[in-house]
């Protein structure tokens, strides 16, 4: 592998707008860099689900997120933290 392939082997990433436009490009540019990538979204789970499809490696997962929202925000960050140690 190349360096940019394994840059962030390892780590988790949580884009959020992370199912159309520069989120979107920015997770498929984590997960090429070898990061786990969490998709969230507000609205998009299908183009999330979709663009999951699409990346290099493996243990990338879509999740909604919304920030406005501190409790569904923290419930975000608690499932992170659960999946990924």
């Amino acid at each position: 592998m190349a360096d940019s392939e394994t840059a962030l082997h390892g780590r988790v990433a949580l884009v959020t707008g992370g199912s159309s436009g520069i989120g979107a490009a920015s997770v498929r540019m984590l997960a090429e860099a070898g990061a786990h990538v969490v998709v969230g979204y507000n609205s998009g789970h299908d183009r999330a689900m979709e663009l999951i499809a699409g990346l290099a490696g493996e243990g990338h997962y879509a999740l909604p997120v919304r920030l406005e929202d501190s409790a569904t925000a923290k419930a975000a960050a608690i499932e992170i933290g659960e999946r990924y140690g």
